[in-house]
């Protein structure tokens, strides 16, 4: 199959993880857990463009994701799965994609074929932590904001695995800088 090609249900991993990065480290995890500080940081490190999905959806639509969201969330992930589309194919990049944008199975596919993938495993009551009340992100249910985080995050997680290539384990109350020391080891290549 062409990298061009349609992609297969389980994506195509025929190239080698080493391929992929030098291609695309994506970072996936839920939100909250360092996605964009991570990246931006890799990306400068490698001196590789920097994406966040999000950003980039903000920037095309001239409006904030929570307006975007308010719109409805399925209408939402299809800018976010046309985003993804759009943004893959550049070579050499550093992306950090939303927290559900592995939601959709092309999504995912997407990003085990064309992209090395970091899961960033945050533990569910950092990641309250770090989230505090909420702030300007949209929420995603009815529940009370720490116990949506707790169960989204537990929902997500087998699919932000699917994706995986590494796991980087994060403990709770951990240092950026240890986290990015971990991140870096789990790179299988090294230009930067």
């Amino acid at each position: 199959m062409s990298e061009s090609g349609p992609l297969s249900e389980r994506g195509d991993r025929s190239r080698d993880p080493f391929a992929r990065a030098r291609h695309c480290i994506a970072l996936v995890g839920f939100r909250g857990a360092g996605k964009s500080l991570l990246g931006a940081r890799l990306a400068a490190e490698m001196k590789r463009p920097f994406f966040d999905l999000d950003r980039e959806i903000e920037l095309a639509q001239g409006r904030s994701i929570r307006d975007l969201f308010g719109a409805g969330e399925e209408a939402f992930r299809d800018l976010e799965a046309e985003t993804l589309e759009g943004v893959l194919p550049r070579p050499g990049i550093v992306l950090a994609p939303g927290g559900g944008a592995v939601l959709r199975p092309e999504s995912r596919a997407r990003l085990r074929s064309r992209s090395f993938c970091v899961f960033l495993d945050v533990p569910e009551d950092e990641l309250v932590a770090r989230l505090g009340d909420g702030g300007g992100r949209p929420r995603l249910t009815s529940l009370p904001f720490a116990e949506e985080v707790r169960t989204v995050a537990r929902q997500r997680r087998p699919l932000y695995l699917e994706c995986a290539d590494a796991v980087v384990a994060v403990a709770a109350g951990e240092s950026t800088d240890a986290t990015f020391l971990r991140l870096r080891a789990a790179i299988p290549c090294d230009d930067g």
